[in-house]
């Protein structure tokens, strides 16, 4: 008697979750609830009927709300010869994520090769671009990287960069690797290269590139010789736009599209200093612009929107550092990145690297510099991947339905 109840209870148990997950709504809805990305893309390889219910793009919209990409730590690339960037993962994270940190940790170890160098000029979703040299056989690769991916050499490997025109009275003393992402997902590549001058003080000639078809193709813009162009903060691409800091509150446009360059300025009584000014691009595929300057403790974050500037928070980080016991007499807090949409900002007040969430209003400490530790000469921020990369159709089986 016990038995037949049981497999009774059995057998109601299974109707009724037959009937929950053959019912789209309600499928939908289980699916909004995974929690992570991770997990909903392990869903998706259920069967083509969950796969093609998850990679919807409304439902994506609706998950993201939900659960927007979360920062999974950050990249570090240590001033030191012969060594690889360290992963330094945000603390504590869900143990679902577990797998994926432990990727990000050791994802690079494959670099680790004697006699050669290996840093990161940038990271976009998982990919990541490296540069891996040997300065004593002069032998140099760039190519990007997977971080998730199990292949352990680049996929992608750059043709050698560009070299500046000969001039004899022209030194290069700047590159940088750009990147935007095109409809349908694809990305595009940039090289700029900037050349000071010897003869002509104060002016720079600027050369950008894009790769197309395996080739590094110059751009053509009507001015080339640009006087007080800066290198600090760093040049950003936004839509078809290259922002470049110049003078004391200059900021130089470069349109990829029309060819030209036009200036506009920091807003009023804003100046460039050295680790207190940074530019961020909007997520939303926008041309907006976002900036964040730093004076002493306090920050204020802008938004350029069409011809003005927005103050869209400002806020002082004296009480909140005073608070974590790490102000020091003569200690300087300094900008080290700023996240997409200015979310969040990475900030060093030596010998700690801070954590501002913008939207939380709230500041942690994620790592105190040891005295064996090399100095850092960037930060790069690794995201929870999105939206998520789902298995190929052909490989998930045709269950419950097609």
């Amino acid at each position: 008697m016990v038995g037949e109840t049981w497999q009774i209870s059995q057998t109601s148990i299974f109707t009724a979750v037959t009937k929950v997950f053959d019912t789209d709504d309600l499928l939908i809805e289980i699916l909004l609830r995974v929690g992570f990305p991770t997990t909903l893309v392990r869903a998706a390889a259920v069967c083509r009927r969950w796969l093609h219910h998850a990679s919807d793009h409304a439902f994506l919209r609706r998950f993201r709300e939900l659960d927007p990409p979360c920062l999974l730590g950050f990249y570090v690339n240590p001033y030191r010869p012969r060594t690889i960037p360290r992963f330094v993962p945000m603390l504590p994270q869900p143990l679902e994520l577990a797998a994926v940190i432990r990727r990000a940790s050791s994802s690079l170890d494959t670099y680790e090769i004697k006699g050669y160098f290996t840093y990161m000029e940038n990271c976009w979703d998982d990919d990541v671009l490296i540069c891996h040299y040997n300065n004593d056989q002069g032998i140099s690769t760039t190519g990007l990287h997977s971080l998730l991916c199990p292949k352990t050499q680049m996929g992608t490997i750059f043709p050698g960069l560009p070299r500046p025109p000969p001039r004899d009275d022209r030194l290069c003393n700047y590159q940088q690797f750009l990147s935007k992402k095109e409809k349908g997902g694809r990305m595009s590549y940039f090289y700029l290269l900037m050349q000071c001058g010897a003869d002509l003080p104060g002016e720079t000639v600027v050369h950008v590139y894009i790769l197309r078809d395996g080739v590094w193709c110059m751009q053509n813009f009507p001015v080339n010789q640009i006087p007080g162009l800066r290198l600090e903060p760093k040049s950003l691409l936004v839509d078809d736009k290259i922002y470049m800091p110049a003078a004391e509150r200059d900021i130089l446009v470069f349109d990829l599209v029309a060819s030209s360059i036009s200036t506009m300025h920091l807003p009023h009584g804003v100046e460039y200093g050295y680790r207190k000014t940074m530019f961020a691009r909007a997520a939303n595929d926008s041309a907006n612009l976002y900036l964040v300057h730093l004076k002493e403790y306090q920050i204020c974050v802008w938004l350029r929107n069409v011809d003005d500037w927005l103050v869209m928070d400002t806020i002082s980080l004296r009480e909140m550092c005073a608070s974590l016991s790490m102000l020091r007499h003569n200690a300087s807090l300094g900008l080290k990145h700023v996240g997409d949409n200015a979310e969040f900002v990475f900030l060093e007040l030596s010998p700690y690297i801070l954590f501002w969430d913008v939207k939380r209003r709230t500041v942690c400490k994620l790592y105190e510099m040891k005295k064996e530790d090399p100095p850092w000469s960037g930060i790069f921020p690794f995201m929870m991947i999105w939206p998520p990369k789902f298995p190929v159709f052909n490989e998930v089986p045709a269950m419950f339905g097609s």
